[in-house]
């Protein structure tokens, strides 16, 4: 909240309140499309993997791996549907630099694309001071990186480049951290492919996915919707 807020202090200070409003209306946009294809697999990967820590390591691997490449697929998703979208959507609401900006914010859904997984799987091994030290780094970094595309470029599209090469790099930490703590836990590596172990997992994991995507769903339209009709 601190970082956002820190965020949106120094676009409104130095870009004025109307690219503040142009900011917002992409970082709704985007946020209505990525919730829609956002099925929650953290949720799952604690549900199904969580029994199979202890007894079948290989098991819990390719739940993960499943979990891995549904978030993989719907980031992909969202961004292809942002993409499509921005030269019409992006007019309408937020001017001429409305489809850039949002084919940017897109780019920062396929970035972030492994850090639900990953957090999932560092709750499992209960390394919460990773994860702490991971959001704290992101939110200097955020403050940072936007800081100095504001002083140096002064765009909002500058600002959008930096944040989706921030997306990137903590996605990559967060995964790397979560590869070190299954290997740390499990005595074998994440990265081993195990989706086969797993198969019958993925039928029940896709409906736990769906459903909870539906009820998140609704309660991000309540909120993203009124922003873009205004």
């Amino acid at each position: 909240m601190a970082g956002y807020l820190t965020q949106t202090v120094l676009v409104t200070h130095i870009l004025g309140l109307e690219q503040y409003g142009v900011l917002a209306l992409a970082l709704a946009f985007t946020a209505l499309v990525n919730g829609f294809f956002d099925v929650q697999v953290g949720d799952t990967v604690i549900a199904f993997a969580t029994p199979e820590l202890n007894r079948e390591p290989n098991r819990a691997a390719g739940i993960i791996q499943i979990a891995y490449v549904a978030e993989l697929l719907t980031g992909v998703a969202a961004f292809v549907v942002v993409t499509a979208l921005a030269p019409f959507v992006g007019s309408s609401l937020a001017g001429s630099q409305g489809p850039l900006l949002f084919f940017l914010f897109g780019l920062t859904l396929l970035a972030g694309t492994a850090e639900t997984t990953s957090i999932a799987v560092l709750r499992l091994f209960g390394r919460f001071g990773s994860i702490l030290r991971v959001i704290v780094v992101r939110e200097v970094l955020r403050v940072t990186a936007v800081a100095v595309a504001l002083v140096t470029v002064g765009t909002l599209a500058s600002v959008a480049v930096a944040l989706v090469a921030l997306e990137a790099l903590v996605g990559l930490l967060l995964l790397l951290a979560a590869g070190s703590a299954f290997s740390a836990g499990c005595g074998r590596p994440l990265r081993r492919p195990s989706l086969a172990q797993a198969g019958d997992a993925r039928r029940p994991m896709i409906g736990m996915m769906f459903h909870t995507n539906i009820v998140t769903y609704m309660k991000l339209v309540q909120g993203q919707v009124p922003t873009l009709l205004l």
